[in-house]
């Protein structure tokens, strides 16, 4: 019992931190655009237009199937 809620409030605590961060981020890009010099603001949207691209890019060159999945018959049917 003592196990679960030290996992819980784990969870709980890392839920909370992440969720502060994330706003964080959302508060400072916020206010880039709402009173940030143009300059910020052009290098904020290209940041958030060069993440995107990128990452676009790595899941299409990284989007080719697992051959060790087709591979592997007893675990391709167990998915299938």
């Amino acid at each position: 019992m003592l196990e679960l809620l030290q996992v819980l409030l784990l969870s709980f605590v890392g839920t909370s931190v992440a969720l502060l961060i994330g706003g964080a981020i959302c508060w400072s890009i916020a206010w880039t655009f709402n009173h940030g010099p143009f300059w910020a603001q052009l290098t904020t949207m290209l940041l958030i237009i060069g993440f995107f691209t990128f990452g676009l890019i790595a899941c299409i060159i990284d989007g080719e199937p697992s051959h060790d999945y087709y591979d592997n018959p007893p675990l391709y049917d167990r998915y299938r």
